[in-house]
């Protein structure tokens, strides 16, 4: 029928997309293997589609590279947080969070920017094993500091049944 017409279209568009996407990555995957950026990419890409086994093993490449820089750490720490396995998950974010270094992947992206996202999933984590004092000391910190990711910790906090908390400014 002609009212399918926008649907089979639509069908068509999204195939061809997926078909460009495809052939971007196997470029990418073929791309120099000592590129950190494109690794970074990749690894991103393949926790995207959920394929952690796989992401898993671009973030190593990317540590193996250079072990100062915090994305391998966090991008590990939360394919093993996104598995259930938190405990694992809070050891690869505490080290990210040690590691004494100002520099990104992500040029665009300020370190502090990196940190706190880190932080704000560590937080995550520490509920998830029931060490609650500690994740309210995270949130609560970030919370004071007007956290980007103020609205989503006031959300859990409030699930969590703690409410009145507001940031700084």
């Amino acid at each position: 029928p002609v009212h399918h017409y926008q649907n089979m279209k639509k069908h068509d568009y999204l195939k061809e997309k997926k078909e460009k996407y495809s052939h971007l990555l196997e470029e990418k995957e073929k791309a120099d293997p000592a590129d950190i950026k494109n690794l970074h990419d990749l690894a991103i890409t393949h926790l995207q589609k959920q394929d952690y086994r796989t992401a898993f093993s671009y973030f190593r490449k990317i540590y193996d590279l250079d072990q100062e820089l915090l994305e391998p750490y966090f991008g590990m720490g939360l394919i093993w947080a996104k598995r259930g396995d938190y405990p694992r998950a809070i050891k690869f974010f505490l080290t990210a969070l040690n590691k004494k270094t100002a520099r990104s992947v992500e040029l665009s992206i300020p370190i502090e920017q990196v940190r706190e996202t880190i932080l704000y999933n560590l937080g995550l984590c520490f509920l998830k094993v029931g060490k609650r004092k500690q994740a309210m000391q995270i949130f609560t910190d970030m919370i004071r500091l007007n956290s980007r990711f103020t609205p989503q910790i006031q959300q859990k906090l409030q699930q969590l049944g703690v409410h009145g908390m507001r940031s700084a400014g």
